[in-house]
Formats: structure tokens, sequence, C-alpha cells
């Protein structure tokens, strides 16, 4: 069994050196391309394949087929945070269930927590010299629920987050829905506030 593991752990950690070279090669075919649009599509496809990257990181140190909930999320933090401009300073507030979660379900979250990080960053801050982002989580009857909030300049008067077809927007709504067969709710008062909800799946 442990021969297994070792075998597992050496997959997780391959795939997650694939993923990273993926990545380095969308950055150099970033930089070769002088259109703004092409370079921002281009960059958000690299922050989720990182995050991805990240997950499997975690994988290849677990030894089983599930991560800590905290790791996960204090991990995909910090590789969002780099995306911030010189001079912002933004701080962050984790209270994040001692917990457990699947692979496949950590895959789907992972996307979902990076998607909302990197709306925060680039979005709710921007112009902004400072800020702060929240994630919280508490689990009921074995159900998560997690909350990602900041104290940005909220969501565009006009803008319904559960019909904007944004691409980042739409890839969290269907995760959540399809991927995580939860619920998600977004409120925009003195920043953005996003509550998503689904059932853990066992960890046997």
């Amino acid at each position: 069994m442990q021969d297994q593991d070792k075998i597992i752990q050496e997959i997780h950690h391959r795939v997650k050196n694939n993923l990273q070279t993926v990545a380095s090669l969308l950055r150099l075919q970033m930089r070769r391309t002088s259109s703004l649009e092409a370079k921002r599509v281009l960059s958000d496809g690299i922050n989720r394949i990182l995050s991805i990257a990240v997950l499997h990181d975690l994988l290849s140190h677990s030894g089983s087929d599930a991560v800590n909930l905290r790791s996960l999320v204090d991990s995909m933090v910090r590789e969002n945070l780099k995306q911030l401009l010189p001079g912002q300073a933004v701080t962050t507030e984790i209270d994040i269930t001692d917990c457990r979660i699947l692979s496949h379900q950590a895959s789907s979250l992972a996307l979902v927590i990076n998607e909302l990080l990197l709306n925060a960053v680039k979005h709710g801050f921007s112009g902004i010299d400072k800020g702060k982002i929240c994630i919280s989580s508490v689990i009921d009857d074995n159900r998560l629920t997690l909350t990602v909030s900041d104290n940005g300049k909220g969501m565009p008067e006009g803008l319904s987050p559960a019909t904007a077809s944004g691409l980042g927007l739409n890839l969290v709504r269907s995760i959540v829905k399809e991927n995580l067969h939860g619920e998600i709710d977004f409120s925009g008062e003195d920043g953005t506030t996003v509550v998503i909800s689904f059932p853990l799946e066992q960890d046997i």
C-alpha cells in the first residue's frame, strides 16, 4: 500500500510540474502578442492552470486523495495576491474550518476560489491602494459554506452576477451548480460578498 501511495504522490508531482510548464509556455506566448485582450485572456488562463497546479502540489504531499481545506485556501490566496500592482496593500483574514476535502471536489473549489480572488484583486481593488479580503467557512450537517468577501469597489451598477456573461462568473456559477451540486449567492454592499454552499463527499 505504501508503494501505491508513493506512486500516486509522484503522479501528482509530475502533473503539477507539467501544468507549470504549460503555464510557462503560455507566458512566453503572452509576451509575443501586442494585443491587450489576448494578454488578458492568456493571463486569466495561466491563473486557472496554476490553481490546479497548486492543488496537485498539495496532493503530492498529502499521502491521500484529499487535501486540507485551510492549506488549499492559504495556497490560493498566496498565488492570487501575486497579481497585486506595486503600491497596493491588500490584507487577508482567513477563518477556515479544519477539514479534509476529496480531490475532485477540491479541484472544483480551487477554480472557484481562484476566480473569486482574482475578481477581487483585478476589479474590486482596481485603482485602490489598500483593501481587505476575508475568507471563512463553516460545516453544518456535512455541508460546507464558504464565504469570500472584500471591501473593494463592489459590483458595477446594473451588473447582475446571476446573469453576467463574463467567463469568470460563468465558470463560478457552472462549477458550483454542476460540479459541486451546490448553491451560490452574491451581494454587493460595501464591497462584494460571495457565499457558496455544497454537500461534502465523505473521505473514505
